[in-house]
């Protein structure tokens, strides 16, 4: 199935012991591959991680470079590239692995660097890298504190891989997270939300693949004696997605009323807000309708200038899921046009 560049797969009935690169790589070869950016979404203890250093592990036997991202800096203190380090030589205890200022060495040149998305900038133009990495993986993009770097995951990210790899058409980007939610700015900034019916969704031409994680054991048990303690504190155990799915946003509207309220695309296109059955649906107009308010982000005598505080409002109703699009372009657009980054 094929909708506005969206290609989904159905939820495999096989079940594993844990997270493998399988379901994914298939999705994308079916799509016709070239998809650089593959964001992994699911349940901790399933092995994502895991299965992270399995493709540094192979990366590094091709003869690679690897880059491993974490949210902040403080993130690679201690003792964390000596477990590291660890978990590589369990992987394969053959390896000739050292520590080293910003990553590891292999046979005594690094190969494998570690970098943070809160202090990105350090790490332009300073000779970060003997050569182009062709393996990025970001851990943890969407952390369970909800803290993230003041300028978000998008731009430090896409800033990061453009210094280590050269937007290199070999370098392959993995994102892992645990699922706490599809709105993080990095879900936004590209426009491309999983669907909540399959397993991986590839918008082709963004060069982005989606996998929510189903079908995965893990190493948590769903039934035990500490299950009881966990149902009772009411934790969280990220099992599924909390939040809104592409599948969520779009609405097709019976008796749409329009309200006030546009936002200007450019000058042959708008989008209006319709009031329909209790919700309020964005839509793509040719022009809008006569007597209400237009919002530009360019100075325009027809137009109300759309502002951080009016921005800020309209985030705030899109990030409580008060909105709704008619279509996937209606989706689009918006977002265009508000810049959704949460910074």
């Amino acid at each position: 199935m094929v909708t506005h560049g969206i290609i989904s797969v159905n939820e495999s009935d096989n079940i594993k012991q844990y997270w493998d690169i399988e379901k994914l790589e298939t999705a994308i070869q079916e799509s016709g591959g070239d998809i650089p950016l593959r964001l992994v979404v699911g349940p901790n203890r399933i092995g994502k991680t895991w299965g992270g250093v399995k493709l540094v592990l192979d990366t590094l036997n091709d003869g690679n470079n690897v880059l491993w991202l974490r949210m902040f800096d403080e993130e690679f203190k201690g003792e964390f590239k000596a477990n590291f380090i660890n978990i590589l030589h369990e992987k394969d205890e053959t390896l000739n692995l050292e520590e080293c200022e910003g990553g590891i060495k292999l046979d005594g040149v690094q190969r494998i660097y570690f970098r943070s998305l809160n202090v990105f900038g350090k790490a332009r133009g300073n000779g970060s890298t003997t050569g182009e990495v062709t393996l990025v993986i970001l851990d943890e993009f969407i952390p369970e504190d909800g803290r993230v770097p003041k300028l978000g995951v998008y731009l430090p990210l896409m800033a990061l891989i453009r210094t280590f790899s050269n937007y290199s058409n070999k370098c392959i980007c993995y994102c892992f997270a645990n699922c706490i939610s599809p709105l993080s700015d990095l879900f936004a900034a590209i426009q491309a939300f999983p669907s909540k019916s399959k397993d991986v969704t590839v918008f082709k031409d963004k060069g982005v693949a989606i996998e929510v994680c189903r079908g995965y054991k893990g190493k948590i048990p769903e039934h035990g004696a500490w299950s009881r303690v966990v149902e009772s504190g009411k934790m969280r155990t990220y099992k599924e997605f909390e939040g809104l799915y592409i599948d969520d946003f779009i609405l097709k509207p019976r008796k749409p009323i329009a309200t006030k309220t546009s936002l200007k695309v450019s000058d042959n296109e708008y989008i209006t807000l319709f009031n329909d059955n209790q919700k309020q649906v964005w839509i793509v107009c040719s022009k809008p309708p006569s007597g209400g308010v237009v919002y530009s982000n360019d100075a325009d005598i027809k137009c109300v200038f759309l502002d951080a505080k009016i921005k800020s409002e309209i985030r705030k109703m899109f990030f409580t899921g008060r909105y709704r699009f008619n279509t996937y372009n209606s989706l689009s657009r918006f977002l265009d046009v508000i810049e959704v980054i949460l910074v």
